[in-house]
């Protein structure tokens, strides 16, 4: 059986696009593992940043309505 040129460059075409998907295919997943566990440390440290500004904003909602009721107990 004959191929042209043609089909000779067809079938080593894909016999490359075989290859380097095989090669690429391991360093896309492993770059996508570690943006993915980059993104996921982003937001543990973003939801640990969100607990402590909520504890300080009651700390400081206690704090003024502690300084309310002093100033209305002294100045009715």
């Amino acid at each position: 059986m004959y191929l042209d040129e043609t089909a000779w460059v067809a079938i080593a075409f894909i016999i490359f696009i075989a290859l380097v998907w095989k090669k690429a295919s391991k360093a896309i997943v492993s770059i996508l593992d570690d943006r993915s566990l980059l993104i996921q440390n982003e937001l543990q440290e973003a939801k640990s940043l969100k607990e402590e500004a909520l504890e300080e904003l009651r700390k400081s909602l206690q704090s003024q309505k502690k300084s309310f009721r002093r100033s209305r107990k002294y100045n009715p």
